[in-house]
């Protein structure tokens, strides 16, 4: 079970447990020994990632990887331009290492922002999010934003793609 620390920084509360799902504190995962005596151990771990995995309108862009800053239960915190977002796990791909390649959205159909020159797909930049349409089927696209060179994931379909079978 999860566990909202209050004062993380002060021993003397460490019994003043309080159930929760999302913490700003420290967030720790406690299981019982053979004793049965409730041990605890930090459950996020260095750097994650998460993207969309469900075609859902939540405020992320489909295709673009967030820092993971805290995964509960049921809900992930994402920082998402500066700002942190609580994400429902359901709707989230999350990968231990950021992925250097371009992510091919086909069709975005249930985006409520997205211009209708992207419609039937764009690709999205893998170090700054940043949309770009790429022309023909390049193996390796350089971001207009950010500049950064990457490989386009032709052959790994998102959202939409996997079930039109492209």
């Amino acid at each position: 079970m999860k566990y909202n620390i209050p004062d993380a920084g002060c021993t003397a509360n460490r019994h003043l447990f309080v159930p929760c799902d999302i913490s700003h504190t420290e967030f720790v995962t406690t299981r019982p020994d053979s004793r049965g005596i409730a041990l605890e151990t930090t459950a996020m771990p260095d750097q994650r990632w998460a993207r969309l995995r469900e075609d859902v309108d939540c405020g992320l862009r489909r295709g673009a990887w967030y820092k993971t800053v805290v995964r509960g239960w049921t809900k992930a915190q994402l920082e998402v331009y500066g700002m942190q977002r609580t994400i429902p796990l359901r709707y989230l791909e999350i990968v231990d290492a950021r992925p250097d390649w371009w992510t091919v959205v086909a069709h975005a159909k249930n985006a409520s922002v997205i211009p209708d020159r992207w419609a039937k797909g764009y690709a999205v930049c893998p170090r700054c999010g940043f949309r770009q349409l790429p022309v023909g089927r390049p193996a390796t696209l350089r971001c207009d934003d950010c500049l950064g060179v990457f490989q386009v994931a032709w052959s790994r379909p998102y959202l939409g793609a996997r079930s039109e079978g492209n």
